[in-house]
């Protein structure tokens, strides 16, 4: 069978791709590679841990391959390094969306987290907790990851509105709207929202709409 040879320009782009890949791979943040942070994220103490989730987001879409094991920290039952997660899943970007839709459809919205620390807007390392558990709502931190990420999370976005759970559909659309007019492409979506079967749902949508549309651009959709 004939295979025609690849040009120079061809080859040049091969090679290219090749760099990059292999640049990736071994892109450095503090002196330690993605898969060293991603070794420490996973066998490291609390304060490695932390340490790894931050170094990870700071590394960005360099560090796409952390993603599985941000996600396992993002719902395990730590809290030390949860904080951080969401920032770090983040700011690796538009590689991370798939997995953190992941989450929205296949995990509960609050799960159980081992803690002695107590989650607050006053929340200082060291005040402690009458209980040994608390709940935290993993949503919320997914939601906040794809906020970060912005236009590259709408197309999901707009798919979980139609998901079968009521909290999936509800932070979708709280999310789209503080995404703001970045989330125009989600308007018509939104505005068939405002007939979901849940009252939670559909005020969701109505805020999401005010949040896109704030810049004064009309809504003229039809509602079929």
């Amino acid at each position: 069978m004939f295979k025609p040879a690849l040009s120079g320009f061809s080859k040049w782009l091969t090679y290219l791709g090749l760099a990059v890949i292999l640049s990736a791979c071994h892109s450095k943040y503090e002196g330690k590679t993605v898969e060293q942070w991603i070794d420490l994220l996973e066998t490291g103490n609390s304060i490695d841990k932390a340490q790894a989730v931050a170094a990870l987001g700071k590394l960005g879409p360099k560090a796409e391959a952390a993603v599985p094991a941000l996600i396992n920290t993002l719902t395990g039952k730590d809290i030390k390094e949860k904080m951080l997660v969401s920032h770090a899943l983040g700011k690796i970007g538009k590689a991370a969306v798939p997995a953190l839709v992941d989450v929205l459809k296949n995990e509960d919205e609050w799960i159980p987290v081992d803690t002695t620390f107590v989650i607050s807007e006053d929340w200082e390392e060291g005040q402690t907790s009458n209980e040994s558990v608390t709940w935290v709502n993993v949503y919320s931190e997914v939601s906040s990851a794809l906020r970060i990420i912005g236009k590259d999370a709408v197309p999901a976005l707009i798919e979980l509105l139609k998901h079968e759970r009521k909290a999936v559909r509800k932070i979708a659309a709280l999310t789209l709207g503080e995404l703001g007019p970045a989330a125009g492409t989600a308007m018509q979506a939104l505005v068939e929202s405002l007939d979901d079967e849940d009252e939670q749902v559909r005020e969701s949508a109505a805020y999401a709409l005010s949040k896109i549309d704030s810049a004064g651009h009309s809504l003229k959709f039809d509602k079929q």
